[in-house]
């Protein structure tokens, strides 16, 4: 995870934590990114009694002393004020590309749910396994994208040269051309890879109106226009170390301090009814109502009066 993020671009994305609900209890942290396919490469992950401002500082100076602070480094997070203040020294200037939302982390908390009934340390096992597989996955991913783009960011390619069928190109130098989209202009600059549209250089991919130029110049290869995060070589070394299995607990090396300590199991009272395993939102999270049918609140389909009843 160190080595690979060395080839990633230098956000991490998403920060946030889940609460263990079942017998044992605490809170799961962990802090992921991006690669260039668009996959999931988690960093780093841990245990901690509850979201506050002692856990967080915890997990951001361990986090710091192992990845150190990279230029331009960006930390994408939900508004937890723990985080806040932490962490956060300004609002992101750097381009964060398309990592902009906490989705990444959802998918994981949604991957550990069955393990959370584990003990602590078998449930870091089972997230271990689980990063380790998707790290030979992704290995593997690696291993047949010499030629193109991860496949997220192919269909965008796709997807933006689809756009440029009705788009003219006027060429007044060699480097800066305008593209007419209808009746609005964009001024494109092939050697600074920007446009006037925005999409060229926050996403660092040709945008439809590069792609449209591009064709103009009867070039077809699109891919050395893309940033270099995107191409195969990053690829490749973020995932050339594999995440390598542990011992056997038998196997263990404990020093006698641990050994002595005697941990009790935490004290349970079975709650009637299902467990609960989607996770508690948070307050500041949107809330979202259910509707019936026709889309209206506070009335089930036999007493609405939307649709006519049958005779």
């Amino acid at each position: 995870m160190m080595r690979g993020f060395e080839f990633c671009r230098p956000v991490v994305v998403v920060v946030d934590a889940s609460h263990l609900s079942r017998s044992y209890r605490g809170t799961f942290v962990s802090a992921s990114t991006l690669d260039r396919a668009g996959c999931i490469l988690p960093l780093a992950y841990g245990i901690v009694d509850t979201k506050n401002d002692c856990s967080w500082t915890w997990f951001f100076q361990h986090f710091k002393n192992v990845f150190g602070d990279r230029e331009q480094m960006c930390v994408v997070s939900d508004r937890n004020e723990s985080i806040l203040k932490s962490w956060t020294r300004s609002h992101a200037i750097v381009n964060r590309g398309r990592m902009m939302t906490s989705n990444i982390a959802e998918c994981i908390n949604g991957c550990v749910v069955d393990a959370q009934q584990l003990p602590i340390i078998d449930f870091l096992e089972e997230v271990r396994i689980l990063f380790g597989t998707w790290n030979c996955k992704n290995r593997e991913i690696a291993s047949y994208t010499k030629e193109t783009l991860g496949r997220r960011f192919e269909e965008i390619l796709i997807i933006n040269a689809s756009k440029c069928v009705k788009m003219k190109v006027v060429a007044p130098s060699e480097y800066i051309f305008a593209v007419y989209e209808g009746a609005i202009r964009y001024i494109e600059c092939l050697e600074r890879k920007t446009c006037s549209c925005g999409r060229f250089q926050h996403d660092e991919i040709p945008c439809a109106h590069a792609i449209t130029v591009l064709k103009k110049k009867n070039i077809k290869d699109v891919h050395p226009y893309c940033f270099d995060y995107y191409k195969h070589d990053a690829l490749t070394n973020t995932y050339a170390l594999p995440i390598e299995p542990m011992l056997d607990k038998s196997d263990w090396i404990a020093p006698e301090s641990v050994l002595e300590e005697v941990v009790l199991p935490p004290r349970y009272k079975k709650m009637l009814g299902r467990p609960r395993k989607k996770r508690k939102k948070n307050p500041d999270e949107k809330i979202t109502t259910n509707t019936n049918c026709c889309g209206q609140e506070c009335h089930n389909r036999r007493t609405c009066t939307f649709f006519p009843k049958d005779s």
